[in-house]
């Protein structure tokens, strides 16, 4: 008799979870329409494809950790995607402008860093890391003497992808 009530108390707690975590659950983001013409482009090339800027919005969304309405005004159900209305959206271009001077006269002009390999180029995700503002210093576990551990002078060097590179 008291395993049966433990039993049913048990479930009666868990379906009150579920009812609560899908109550609380946000309503899935549905996709914005793009035009098929793109007005008021001022630093992606005029005769971008719509492949090629949705793709470049993707990288900045993963990047920043945001989606379409962090730079885009939304009205109603509607996007007014040519609006500069929103500061972020000059915020971007400025940094679209900082991205672009970097690899073209500076990343040519240095050595890659062990792992790296030659041609690596700098993106919104080096900095950003997911986050709509990028870290300011390295974490404090770094603020310590000597290399981190297993980073000695006699370790290999670290393995996988670049640091300029935003995840799939």
């Amino acid at each position: 008799m008291r395993l049966s009530v433990i039993t049913v108390f048990g479930f009666f707690l868990f379906s009150i979870a579920i009812q609560t975590a899908s109550a609380q659950a946000p309503p899935p983001r549905r996709r914005r329409p793009l035009p098929d013409k793109f007005t008021n482009l001022q630093v992606l090339p005029k005769d971008i494809s719509k492949d090629d800027l949705v793709n470049t919005m993707r990288v900045f969304s993963r990047s920043l950790g945001v989606h379409c309405d962090h730079c885009h005004e939304e009205v109603g159900d509607q996007v007014n995607w040519p609006s500069d209305k929103k500061e972020a959206k000059n915020a971007a271009r400025t940094m679209m402008k900082m991205v672009h001077e970097v690899n073209a006269n500076y990343m040519p002009k240095t050595e890659p860093l062990p792992g790296e390999k030659s041609g690596d180029k700098v993106n919104c995700w080096t900095c950003h890391r997911g986050e709509k503002e990028p870290a300011q210093g390295p974490p404090p576990e770094e603020h310590r003497e000597g290399p981190p551990p297993g980073m000695g002078p006699n370790s290999a060097p670290p393995s996988g992808p670049p640091t300029g590179t935003p995840p799939s």
